[in-house]
């Protein structure tokens, strides 16, 4: 098929949507697909199999924060007439649109000859907008009423969780729902703690020392605050431990420093910075424990899995956007508290049998669900349904 896959998103960047976004566009053209990949300005090209990369003009904004927001606003519309130019030059058998590349895909559906469009759910927009403030609660029914025409305008919805896929199919329970998660980002797959030595020297970490480990941004959702309150706890019974942070702005670890500092183990936490996905093994290799401390949310992070695969024992706040894939057996869930994170570190800490027992079974979890062959398997089968439904539309635009 011929796909407009619209990505409203800084594209490439090393962060979860940009990422999900290759590795969709990537398996979509290893199936032999032809994708006209649309996007912001911003961020870089990377070779893809079957794809352009096509990107709105230049605009003075440089940088554009995760999930929805009104400053993506201007870029959402240079990129949708990007989009409706495109349809103008070439003709698509179907439009893959990114969140709210949703609804702009409605509008073209009923303005550009009907062509076909996947709702490609990655989280909830409305949900979203009454996180972020009391505004947004106020503006959330206009944007449910938005979001349930889209989904009811699409040929199907693909979301990146269990719980959005339920949420959604409770709304609509006729539409068809495709469940895609994303798969670990382990180059190379799990490290030895042997292997991870000469990072071990190079951070400056005793052979003896244990290691707190938390990968991912620091927005206030994740809890790094939590974290790093909870590990002074941790570090008042193990004068070994140590705290090993993975992302954050400059303002961001300014802020977590400062706090450190306030907790009395400024000299015990290290912030790592930014680091590619493909420097993670060694960090994860390191780890004697990995952690999510999120405080709220429904959907998976990515970096969940890739925690899974890097066997080592994981401590997760006790919240569907966790539990919809760990449980008991395969993770130390926690109340999303700094005594809670606290208690569960230092569990590990005190039974080692334990957390090799926990990390063997998420190993296992993720291999057989949630590896990259599995996630190529989920979108061959969940493309052969779409061209399929197609075929009997007999859908096809004609630019």
């Amino acid at each position: 098929m011929r796909i407009l896959f619209i990505a409203p998103q800084p594209f490439y960047e090393e962060r979860g949507t940009p990422m999900a976004t290759r590795n969709l566009v990537e398996t979509l053209g290893g199936l032999g697909h032809e994708v006209d990949l649309a996007t912001y300005h911003l961020g870089r090209n990377v070779p893809l199999p079957n794809t352009r990369i096509l990107r709105t003009p230049w605009t003075p904004i440089r940088h554009v924060p995760p999930g929805f927001s009104l400053k993506k606003l201007p870029l959402d519309v240079l990129l949708q007439l990007l989009c409706e130019n495109q349809f103008y030059c070439r003709r698509y058998d179907l439009v893959h649109a990114i969140e709210e590349a949703a609804y702009m895909a409605m509008l073209m559906k009923f303005f550009f000859y009907g062509v076909p469009y996947v709702f490609d759910m990655d989280s909830s927009i409305p949900d979203q907008m009454a996180a972020k403030s009391r505004a947004g609660r106020a503006i959330r029914p206009f944007f449910q009423l938005v979001d349930d025409c889209a989904i009811a305008a699409s040929l199907c919805v693909v979301t990146m969780c269990r719980a959005l896929t339920d949420a959604t199919r409770k709304r609509h329970p006729r539409k068809q729902v495709f469940t895609l998660e994303d798969p670990p980002v382990l180059p190379g797959g799990a490290r030895t703690r042997d292997e991870a030595m000469p990072l071990r020297r190079k951070l400056g970490i005793g052979d003896d020392e244990r290691v707190v480990l938390y990968m991912g941004n620091f927005s206030s959702y994740q809890g790094v605050d939590l974290l790093i309150e909870g590990f002074a706890q941790v570090a008042a019974r193990h004068d070994k431990a140590r705290l090993v942070l993975l992302g954050g702005t400059e303002t961001e670890i300014a802020s977590m420093t400062a706090l450190a500092q306030r907790c009395s183990v400024g000299g015990r936490v290290l912030f790592a910075g930014h680091v590619s996905p493909d420097e993670t093994p060694p960090y994860l290799a390191l780890a004697d424990v990995l952690v999510s401390p999120r405080r709220t949310g429904t959907n998976t992070p990515m970096k969940l899995y890739t925690y899974m695969a890097a066997r080592r024992p994981i401590v997760a706040t006790r919240l569907p956007t966790h539990t919809q894939v760990l449980d008991e057996n395969s993770a130390v869930l926690v109340a999303p508290t700094a005594e809670g994170i606290a208690a569960g570190i230092t569990s590990v800490f005190d039974d080692h049998a334990l957390g090799t027992r926990l990390a063997d079974a998420a190993a296992r979890i993720v291999e057989a669900d949630y590896s990259m062959p599995a996630y190529r398997r989920k979108v061959a089968a969940m493309y052969a349904w779409i061209e399929e439904m197609i075929g009997r539309r007999g859908h096809r635009s004609h630019g």
